[in-house]
């Protein structure tokens, strides 16, 4: 008989209990051989076996002295893979939301030196970055404030820098900030800090 992929094989004396397959390959022998009927249970219902369904199949391999078969909803997945799918779909979400800016010309006009630093720091957006510039949206807000502000002040000439690189460098920093959002938005709340 032909197995599928996410069937696992379930053996129990009644006191222990062992299940292999591919969905749980990747875990090494002490965590899904010989395990204590709690444990067994538990390994089952992380591969998406209703807790009800997986008692009954362990009963049912100790009441018939045989091992029987169950179909996993998911397969185990290590710590390594849960970080690469990550990274990909952190990539893939980043793709066609390029939201990295070198303003570094237009930066040497800016006198405040946290906003300078602010617009600096768009040069190093990157998808494994990102989601410590969504943590610091509010601080992009305010840096983005006073630059408008001191852009007002450019175009009533009460100050000294050229207004066309403050254009830019509000016009970057929106930009940013929406993609930003756009972002937080699609990952959904984030946990309070």
């Amino acid at each position: 008989m032909l197995m599928s992929p996410f069937t696992v094989t379930i053996r129990s004396d009644g006191q222990r209990v062992s299940v292999d397959g591919y969905p749980v390959e990747k875990l090494a022998h002490a965590q899904r051989i010989d395990l204590s009927i709690d444990d067994g249970i538990f390994l089952l219902s992380g591969l998406g076996l209703h807790l009800g369904y997986a008692a009954e199949k362990i009963a049912e391999s100790a009441a018939w002295s045989r091992p029987v078969t169950a179909r996993a909803g998911r397969v185990v997945k290590t710590a390594e893979e849960f970080v690469e799918e990550a990274k990909i779909a952190s990539a893939k979400l980043y793709t066609g939301l390029d939201l990295r800016r070198d303003l570094s010309k237009e930066a040497a006009y800016i006198p405040d030196p946290g906003a300078l630093d602010t617009v600096l720091s768009l040069g190093f957006i990157n998808p494994e970055n990102l989601a410590t510039f969504i943590s610091y949206l509010p601080e992009l807000d305010k840096t983005q404030a006073a630059l408008c502000e001191l852009l007002v002040a450019s175009r009533l000439g009460l100050k000294d820098i050229p207004a066309s690189a403050l254009e830019k460098v509000t016009k970057s920093l929106e930009e940013v900030i929406e993609g930003l959002n756009s972002l937080a938005f699609q990952e959904g709340p984030s946990p309070a800090m």
